[in-house]
């Protein structure tokens, strides 16, 4: 019982969609989570402490370097201070420029950044102390809402994709208003009719969704990226898509068929 080109062709390319919108959004997803730990990891081992120009680093030094957590504390160099000012100020010099002082901490766990800006008011106190954790806490906030955001994608294509299904398995039933009925009068089993009725329309459904799948996550196989989306087990994601699509496209039609064929008397 197929259907006409024109419904096939708009179902076939719908389902092709959802299969990529679900790539997508757990790219979205995941990338997002990963470059949010990768970042909390590098910038929750260090701290800055800028120091006004003309006054002494040492004693600021000693006293860092004299805290718990403290693994390192290192003055910046012209060069490393160049380096830090490039993406705003481009080739300008900068020896004519007062600069501050920055010292660069490399802490661990055990650091307290209340217990440094004590002692730093004691040897220095207009030394400031930059956590870079809590800088960067509206950065977070943007990257949790796209993970959700890529969430939301993923549970919406779910509800979509059936909705999308029953439609299908009602338009062909649609199409052939008497071929359940002439199946049954035949005395075919109600669930030798389904398999007969739904099977091609289940398949096409789920080769549409793998064709989707595929050209979406082709991208992410062929293009150096800055930093890789899918990785190790997070490829369990994209290669689970189809055959749940395949699953949902199976109770769906099923439900859809044996729904219409308890309504024939």
């Amino acid at each position: 019982m197929p259907m006409d080109r024109a419904g096939k062709l708009l179902v076939l390319a719908l389902s092709a969609l959802l299969g990529a919108l679900c790539v997508w959004g757990l790219a979205i997803s995941v990338a997002s989570h990963r470059f949010v730990s990768e970042w909390d990891e590098a910038i929750a081992s260090s701290v800055t402490i800028e120091v006004p120009h003309g006054d002494t680093v040492e004693p600021v030094l000693d006293a860092i370097r004299a805290l718990p957590g403290v693994v390192s504390a290192d003055l910046l160099d012209e060069e490393g201070q160049r380096a830090l000012l490039e993406p705003w100020l481009g080739d300008t010099p900068v020896e004519g420029i007062a600069l501050p002082n920055l010292i660069e901490v490399t802490i661990n766990s055990a650091f307290e950044a209340e217990m440094a800006r004590t002692e730093l008011m004691a040897s220095a106190p207009d030394a400031v102390l930059h956590v870079h954790a809590t800088a960067t806490d509206p950065t977070h906030s943007l990257l949790r809402l796209y993970r959700i955001l890529g969430l939301a994608v993923l549970f919406c294509a779910v509800p979509a994709f059936m909705g999308l299904t029953a439609f299908a398995a009602r338009y062909v039933i649609a199409c052939h208003p008497n071929g359940l009925r002439t199946f049954r009068l035949l005395g075919a089993f109600d669930r030798t009719i389904v398999r007969i009725v739904m099977q091609p329309l289940m398949l096409s459904i789920t080769a549409a969704a793998t064709i989707g799948t595929t050209v979406a996550t082709a991208p992410f196989l062929v293009v150096a990226w800055p930093m890789p989306v899918f990785q190790g087990l997070s490829w369990i994601g994209p290669v689970l898509i189809p055959p749940l699509a395949g699953l949902v496209a199976f109770a769906t039609t099923r439900s859809v068929a044996y729904r219409h064929l308890k309504d024939l008397p």
